[in-house]
């Protein structure tokens, strides 16, 4: 059983067969666990399917779920009373619990106020700060490196000029 460590429970009920291995051979390779398993139960809540004769028994549906999520699976069980007239199957039933976190959105640019570029004096300030920043462009090799630099001065330069763009807020309350 320390062959499939992490795919099943230490504690495991059914006969190996070809299809069971098979089925452990195809979780481990995709690092995957079989849940319905995973959890200790009495014998008689692990099988899923009865035969019409009551004698036979077998675990023949599963929850597997990647070894990565493993730790949302709280309970899984198999629900007996759940069958319908005369069915041979049973419920299985699995509770997990995730934890859902908001992502943090990355922060907007400032947008520089090139409203002010109007200004002629505004202007060549803007000019000749653009023209500062610019001049150890020539050391730059690929053009990732370029376009990232060229992004950062126009944006500081555009910042140092220009100011903050100021937005007006509208009430969110009408008459």
């Amino acid at each position: 059983m320390g062959v499939w460590r992490g795919t099943v429970s230490p504690v495991f009920f059914d006969p190996l067969n070809d299809k069971w291995l098979r089925l452990l051979e195809l979780c481990r390779s995709h690092d995957l666990c079989i849940a319905n398993i995973y959890f200790q139960r009495k014998t008689i809540h692990q099988y899923t399917w009865y035969s019409k004769d009551g004698s036979t028994k077998k675990v023949i549906d599963f929850v597997i779920i990647s070894k990565r999520w493993r730790s949302l699976v709280k309970n899984c069980k198999i629900y007996r009373p759940a069958e319908l007239g005369n069915a041979d199957q049973r419920l299985v039933c699995t509770d997990l619990r995730l934890c859902i976190h908001a992502q943090r959105s990355e922060r907007k640019p400032v947008t520089a106020d090139i409203g002010r570029l109007k200004e002629p004096d505004t202007r060549l300030k803007y000019s000749v700060e653009i023209s500062n920043h610019f001049e150890p462009l020539g050391s730059l090799n690929s053009s990732e490196h370029l376009w990232k630099y060229f992004k950062s001065q126009t944006s500081e330069a555009a910042q140092l000029v220009l100011g903050k763009r100021s937005y007006k807020k509208k009430s969110w309350l009408t008459k």
